[in-house]
């Protein structure tokens, strides 16, 4: 049969979806309709086609499904074909099948419908006109496209596929199923009932991955509006829901044992016989082929029960009349149409009979508000101490759009954003986000709920996957950068290591020789920290940009890798000097005495010129060029002359062109004269003869500096 549902939460895909309202607008009346045999002669067989349906024979008709146009289209079981009845024409034509069963192991791409081995036992149509054919003797689904008129393997895969547990979220076309009825949403999800393996599935829309929605056997099934999914238990003569928010069975029609009564009461009071179908009109009342009671039942909004077709006495009789005093032949299918309109499948009456139900259309049937998740599970699987991370879920409104809420019921999970607004069909990313900080080393289980506004919230089952933090330490800077000159002395520079929870033993190596640490290896305790002394020696390199590398390895863990770079500018032009510093001793009035000073030339070689601030104090040459390296030999001259017998102090200042001034410190002490005299001339000559008399000169006397006695 063809269900009008929004949508549905099975045990793994998420739909949120709100309630319906204002069923009473769309309330069927009170009244029964009128019945009429629309196709079929009653006579078995197989013939009519291209004719009007009323002259056409059926063989055997199990399911019975309307499009949004009013075509009908018959599982015509024993006839092993799909027939179609033409809304504007009323005209009978085989849709799918040649006539005869067998087993389609594998379909092209473009196979006619008209062209394939079919055992119909159930029919649906889709929003799009699209029909699903429950084949219940090749046990799969086929999908006819309405376009093409090509048909195509949609679910199933006979014998040898896959059941049970390993059949989750499989690809439906792998998995074992006996479909006796399908239905679908409004969203394409489909569902299928089976006489096998006692399970409803359901096959997502965006995936084409199967479910189980319940473990309920059943032979065909409905969804209504607000995603509600019923079951036609027909061996416990029960109609069972599965509901949308919740996920939760109940009984709501059937008291598990067989029989006719209840009507005008609670239908979970009543009694029916065999009910192999069920449909789902746009109010919500839903509609039960009690074939072994030959009746028609509908339950109303309000859960109780009552008869719309059928006397209880199988045979045909009554077209033209009220539907309640028609007789029915083992009415096995049963479909609404888009008016509210009943048809029949009766399957030993070998007809399609259609009941004609007064209807009140005060509006327009009323919308469900639904979201539906991208995805019903997320894992995420992080190390203590990681950062967080994210993925992300498609959120795509329903027909009736939805505002929607996100929560969550861990603080380490959150999405965002945490509400919003969807028009109809539109879609909307929500980034959920998974934190381990804090956390133990164990799998945390959290769970999202995303809630269409004023419906019910379905959950998104989270795990979080929190491994051991790797041993692990962290760098106060992400890299060091030096600056130097060529002649600089080496520079230092401090970075504070610090352990993960973990704690670390590490290691430290350099891929440079002139950048080095302290220490070299070490252990740290979870959360504590170290400092470790960088150094950048220029001593020997190019004036340019150098590249090094600190690599902090980890034992057990990752190497923490810290670029150092150091800039080497020029040497600025400098000269040394030795000695130091010079001392001379003399007297006054001793000769002036020299000294000599050995110029060094640094890297970058230098100018010079000599000056001194005494002038008892010279040097020479007092200037000159050196290349780097290069040496030269400065005589430093202290004459002692018109000092004063003390202690003078003087300075030489060798001032290097772009560069700085060497000072070099001299100190000349001054010793007084010794006491001395000088006679003039320097000597005398007498030449007398021996009776001569005495003979006189002059000898002029100078004192020293230091005068003298004498």
């Amino acid at each position: 049969m063809m269900g009008t549902g929004r949508c549905l939460r099975g045990a793994l895909r998420l739909v949120s979806c709100a309630a319906l309202t204002a069923a009473a607008a769309w309330a069927q009346s009170s009244a029964g309709g009128t019945i009429e045999t629309v196709v079929g002669t009653g006579t078995r067989g197989y013939s009519g086609d291209g004719g009007a349906a009323t002259a056409a024979h059926l063989n055997f008709p199990q399911g019975v499904a309307v499009d949004a146009s009013g075509n009908v289209y018959i599982a015509d079981g024993d006839n092993h074909r799909v027939r179609k009845v033409d809304a504007s024409t009323g005209n009978i034509s085989t849709f799918a099948g040649v006539g005869y069963p067998s087993h389609q192991h594998n379909l092209g791409a473009a196979i006619a419908a008209t062209e394939v081995e079919l055992s119909a036992r159930g029919v649906a149509v889709d929003a799009s006109g699209n029909v699903y054919i429950a084949d219940l003797r090749n046990r799969r689904v086929f999908k006819v496209d309405v376009s093409t008129g090509n048909i195509s393997h949609f679910a199933g895969g006979g014998g040898g596929s896959l059941s049970g547990s390993r059949a989750e979220g499989a690809a439906a076309r792998r998995v074992r199923i006996t479909p006796t009825g399908v239905a679908v949403d409004a969203s394409g999800n489909v569902y299928i009932a089976g006489v096998g393996p006692h399970r409803v599935f359901k096959v997502d829309a965006s995936t084409g991955n199967i479910f189980t929605v319940a473990e309920e056997m059943g032979t065909d099934v409905a969804v209504d509006g607000a995603g509600n999914l019923y079951i036609a238990d027909d061996q416990n003569h029960l109609i069972r829901k599965v509901d949308a928010c919740t996920g939760n069975i109940s009984t709501i029609a059937g008291t598990g044992t067989e029989g006719y009564g209840g009507d005008g009461g609670p239908a979970t009071s009543a009694q029916l016989k065999t009910p192999t179908g069920v449909a789902v009109d746009a109010s919500g009342n839903i509609y039960i082929a009690d074939r072994n009671n030959h009746r028609i039942r509908r339950v109303d909004a309000a859960g109780n029960i009552s008869t719309i077709a059928g006397t209880g006495t199988y045979g045909y009789s009554g077209d033209g009349g009220a539907a309640t005093a028609a007789q029915l032949n083992s009415p096995q299918g049963v479909a609404v149409d888009a008016s509210g309109n009943v048809y029949i499948a009766e399957w030993i009456g070998h007809r399609i009979r259609k009941v004609t139900m007064p209807t009140t259309q005060a509006s327009s049937p009323p919308v469900a508000s639904s979201i539906r998740a991208s995805a019903a599970t997320l894992s995420f699987s992080l190390r203590q101490g990681a950062a967080s991370q994210s993925q992300t879920l498609i959120l795509t409104a329903g027909p009736g759009g939805a505002d929607f809420t996100a929560t969550s019921d861990r603080n380490w999970l959150t999405a965002q954003p945490s509400s919003g607004s969807l028009s109809a069909g539109r879609t909307r990313t929500l980034t959920v986000t998974a934190n381990p900080a804090g956390l133990d080393a164990r799998t945390h289980n959290g769970q999202l709920r995303i809630a269409a506004v004023g419906g019910c919230a379905a959950p998104v089952e989270v795990s979080l996957a929190v491994q051991p933090a790797l041993p692990s330490i962290t760098a106060s800077s992400p890299s060091l950068s030096f600056s130097l000159r060529q002649d600089a002395p080496a520079q230092s520079r401090t970075l504070r290591l610090t352990a993960g929870l973990g704690g670390a033993n590490f290691t430290v190596t350099s891929d440079r020789s002139w950048l080095t640490a302290q220490p070299t290896r070490g252990s740290l305790s979870a959360g504590g920290s170290r400092t470790l002394t960088v150094t950048a020696n220029p001593a020997g390199l190019d004036a340019r940009a150098h590249d090094g590398q600190l690599r902090i390895a980890v034992s057990g863990g990752d190497t923490v890798r810290i670029p150092v770079s150091l800039t080497v500018q020029p040497a600025r032009p400098a000269i040394t000097a030795s000695p130091a510093r010079f001392s001379f001793t003399l007297r006054q009035g001793a000769a002036a005495q020299n000294g000599t000073l050995l110029l060094t030339a640094g890297p970058g070689g230098a100018s010079f010129t000599v000056t001194s601030n005494r002038s008892w104090l010279t040097a020479q040459p007092s200037r000159g060029s050196l290349t780097a390296g290069r040496s030269r030999t400065l005589t430093v001259v202290a004459n002692p002359a018109g000092l004063d017998a003390r202690a003078h102090d003087g300075q030489l200042r060798i001032a290097v062109s772009g560069g700085d001034t060497v000072r070099i410190p001299v100190s000349l002490t001054v010793q007084p004269a010794r006491p001395a005299i000088t006679a003039s001339p320097a000597g005398l000559e007498f030449s007398l003869r021996q009776d001569a008399a005495a003979q006189s000169e002059t000898l002029i006397l100078t004192a020293g500096a230091g005068g003298a006695e004498f």
